[in-house]
């Protein structure tokens, strides 16, 4: 398939099995960054 992105593939999959919490907590999850967080504190 042309332009295909397996990486992309297995991102949404990871984000999309995470359910419905706020974005700001699956990015922390999922890449380890708390900057989106550590604005809400």
């Amino acid at each position: 398939m042309k332009g295909y992105d397996a990486g992309l593939k297995v991102f949404l999959d990871g984000y999309f099995t995470k359910g419905l919490v706020p974005q700001s907590l699956i990015r922390w999850e999922m890449t380890g960054l708390d900057d989106e967080m550590a604005q809400l504190r």
